[in-house]
């Protein structure tokens, strides 16, 4: 899941259009983020944080939730990763997680971070129409 860390909590970035979310995650490679892998993710804490706007997987029944599969990419530099979980009507919630265990006191990979999620934000607000 995500855990939510009150000092570094990751950066959750919501896209409410399923095209753009499309977009999004066809644009990708060319800021030099790669696909990573597949994730099935905990919903629970994003669904407090969205106040329940978003729709994830239940079980049959309703009783429990599921767990939503979530598509992580990692830039080329190893300094930011990237998760995007949809719900059920397509819509995503970017998480960008820095690899500080990579990056930690490394100004060098400090600025490729920025720089990679700068390019990101740049991305996300061509994608959204912003």
């Amino acid at each position: 899941g995500v855990q939510l860390h009150p000092f570094i909590a990751p950066i959750l970035l919501h896209i409410r259009d399923k095209d753009a979310v499309d977009q999004v995650e066809r644009s990708l490679y060319s800021i030099d983020f790669i696909d990573d892998c597949m994730i099935p993710m905990e919903t629970s804490e994003l669904e407090k944080e969205t106040n329940y706007d978003y729709q994830f997987p239940v079980s049959r029944f309703g009783r429990r939730r599921l767990k939503a599969p979530s598509k992580q990419y990692v830039h080329l530099s190893g300094t930011l990763f990237c998760r995007i979980v949809r719900d059920m009507k397509g819509r995503g919630i970017m998480i960008v997680y820095e690899n500080r265990r990579y990056v930690s006191g490394n100004v060098e990979l400090t600025k490729k971070a920025r720089l990679a999620f700068g390019r990101l934000k740049g991305l996300l607000a061509s994608c959204m129409g912003n």
